[in-house]
């Protein structure tokens, strides 16, 4: 196969490299279209030599999507310069909602008709609606896990590939430390106050130190209790991370799907979206440390761990097979698009000749 896969951040690409090394390994090509979001430190992901060295194109974009340096139509002409004669089977757009990823397809159609445009999820918590809105920008979109697909409404499935999530597939065999800090994974909609109370509450009550991890682009708004509480390094590796701590509490990040695959104890906080995490059985029933301490015992049988792997299937894929698995879906939908554009083909062809007979 050969694939383009298209980022403006590090972590929306992360989620998708493991794919991206199945294609080269089974003999493909995989090469990067990338517009780093300056405003995010996680952008400087992106510009790694293990990740430039596949990638045609890099233009830098700021915090309302705007081109640093070029121009709209200048990065345009370079995309297809890039890409033009090579025949790329698909495009992966890891952030398809939002961007200079939405114009890709008008971009790329035009010179390269054969290329199929899939958007891809990048999170777990997701407003579907807006996917089905925006569905002019790609020919299909591809999903986590066969969970998802009832996300979307009935016209619309037959669009959606359950891809897997491939970037699970190096945490399986790892695992965090029993004895190790609590982890508190930040998005924007949590207060400095209410931050401070429950990782407060919650070193007293776990007799455990909280690490405070806020989402990359939200890290300053939390400064203020740097004085009290450690902070993980954005820059450190996820895996990492996880792998020093006993415990993880979050407000809905997919950073939670990375700590139940190393089988840590995590809890998701019921508002914005965490309610998607209820088929985990994680999800705490209130803003309190009272609420996390329960979530979290009810995680200590074994019989919790062997229930969840099911649940794992259905919403990111089998594994240590997801990388081979998405790969398997992303080829099975290329060559069935493929097969109707050659049935096509063979109809008009015959319906020619029959004509010529006549």
């Amino acid at each position: 196969m050969k694939i383009l896969v298209s980022a403006f951040t590090g972590r929306c690409l992360v989620n998708w490299l493991p794919l991206a090394d199945e294609i080269r390994k089974k003999n493909g090509r995989c090469d990067f279209l990338l517009f780093p979001r300056v405003s995010d430190p996680d952008h400087r992901a992106l510009l790694r030599e293990d990740i430039q060295s596949f990638a045609l194109v890099t233009e830098q974009i700021k915090e309302d999507f705007s081109f640093v340096r070029s121009t709209e139509a200048d990065c345009a002409e370079r995309i297809r310069s890039a890409v033009r004669n090579q025949r790329y089977e698909a495009l992966l757009m890891t952030t398809c909602h939002v961007g200079p990823e939405l114009k890709l397809k008008n971009w790329l159609k035009p010179s390269s008709p054969e290329i199929e445009v899939i958007g891809l999820q990048h999170g777990f918590v997701q407003p579907w609606w807006y996917y089905e809105e925006l569905s002019a920008s790609f020919d299909k979109i591809g999903v986590f896990g066969s969970a998802f697909v009832d996300r979307f409404t009935e016209p619309f499935r037959s669009r959606v590939i359950p891809l897997s999530l491939p970037s699970l597939d190096p945490y399986v065999g790892e695992k965090g430390n029993p004895l190790g800090a609590t982890l508190f994974a930040l998005q924007r909609d949590m207060s400095v106050e209410l931050v401070d109370q429950m990782a407060t509450e919650l070193e007293i009550a776990r007799r455990r130190k909280v690490i405070i991890r806020p989402h990359p682009e939200h890290v300053s708004l939390y400064d203020g209790l740097r004085s009290k509480f450690a902070f993980s390094d954005p820059a450190m590796p996820v895996n990492d991370v996880l792998r020093s701590v006993s415990a993880v509490v979050t407000s809905g990040s997919t950073l939670a799907l990375a700590s139940l695959s190393m089988r840590i104890p995590t809890v998701v906080l019921d508002h914005l979206g965490g309610a998607e995490y209820r088929p985990f059985g994680i999800v705490a029933e209130e803003m309190s440390s009272a609420s996390i301490i329960q979530t979290l015992q009810r995680q200590e049988p074994e019989s919790f761990w062997n229930e969840l792997q099911a649940v794992l299937v259905r919403y990111t894929g089998r594994a240590g097979f997801r990388a081979e698995d998405a790969y398997n879906s992303l080829r099975s939908s290329i060559v069935r698009k493929s097969d109707a554009r050659d049935s096509t083909f063979s109809r008009l062809r015959g319906w020619l000749n029959r004509h010529i007979a006549q």
